[in-house]
């Protein structure tokens, strides 16, 4: 059997010693389409894989727009494209407060994703909540975890003619 790193690139064996970055912390994939990740920190490098919008990143280094991360995949990721549009952002992993502002209130479900999780609980309009610091985005909608469950930030519009998202929450500082 042949040496594995004769099969390799100099690119892909540089990556499989990497210098120590600095103390690594969490990022989160928000582009809609996901996080391309890349061998190197060159955007012309050999793409590794796509990461799905929602997923925790372990970053241990930023240089420019660019962020090196080495879990769950060792590679280089952008954290925003030339326009500005975010792609991977840090994670706000502080305990927020949050006020249902949505008439009808919000429902606690027992997952994050609505479409695969059961009914916990409704919270009424005018209740205040506070949230034990995970975010996720499940089908372009944010969606906040409590002690029993998750809720829903924001609702997509009811029809095709309103392009505006319905406000369920509203942050409390």
């Amino acid at each position: 059997m042949g040496n594995i790193s004769a099969c390799l690139s100099d690119e892909t064996e540089s990556n499989l010693n990497w210098p120590p970055g600095g103390i690594p912390e969490q990022y989160r994939v928000v582009g809609r389409s996901g996080a391309t990740i890349r061998i190197s920190e060159n955007l012309d490098s050999p793409i590794l894989l796509t990461i799905p919008a929602g997923k925790i990143l372990q970053v241990d280094m930023v240089k420019g727009r660019r962020c090196r991360i080495i879990e769950p995949v060792q590679g280089w990721g952008s954290t925003s494209t030339e326009k500005g549009y975010v792609i991977i952002e840090k994670c706000n992993i502080e305990n927020s407060k949050y006020k249902v502002v949505f008439r009808e209130g919000v429902v606690v479900r027992n997952g994050s994703d609505p479409n695969n999780s059961e009914i916990v609980r409704l919270i009424p309009f005018g209740e205040v909540v506070e949230s034990i610091g995970e975010i996720t985005i499940v089908n372009d909608v944010k969606r906040v975890q409590l002690s029993d469950g998750w809720i829903s930030m924001t609702r997509p519009p009811l029809d095709e003619q309103d392009d505006k998202e319905i406000v369920l929450l509203e942050k409390i500082e």
